[in-house]
């Protein structure tokens, strides 16, 4: 295959991944991140206490889906082990986590450039509303 050839291959295959994408489950992760940022911001907590509530809620959030869709794919009598299932779901399910992305990743760049609390909430707001 020439050069030109994979160049042209590389954008077919970013449209099949992006195409495979839940668009539901990346709106739940903004949502569920900008819930977080709101119950963050709220307690007054630093931009880093933000970021940590962020993660931790979207990662509990994550865990709550995949064991939702471990349970409902688990078949009475099947063959399939149990670590099978938590690793399909876990893919499955991952959308969740690459939604809060966006939010994460301001959050954490502006509590490292030492931004102060409520101009980040109102910048990680900004991003997870576009």
């Amino acid at each position: 295959m020439t050069d030109e050839g994979t160049r042209a291959a590389r954008p077919a295959a970013a449209e099949r991944w992006a195409s495979r994408l839940d668009t539901g489950s990346l709106l739940y992760g903004t949502i569920v991140s900008a819930a977080a940022l709101a119950v963050g911001a709220g307690r007054g907590e630093t931009a880093f206490g933000m970021d940590e509530t962020m993660i931790a809620t979207l990662v509990v959030y994550w865990l709550a889906h995949v064991y939702t869709a471990t349970v409902r794919e688990r078949r009475p009598g099947s063959g399939t082990p149990l670590y099978h299932l938590l690793r399909h779901s876990a893919r499955a399910e991952a959308t969740i986590l690459l939604g809060g992305v966006p939010a994460v990743a301001m959050t954490t760049a502006l509590a490292l450039a030492g931004v102060t609390l409520w101009p980040t909430v109102l910048s990680v707001l900004a991003t997870a509303i576009v």
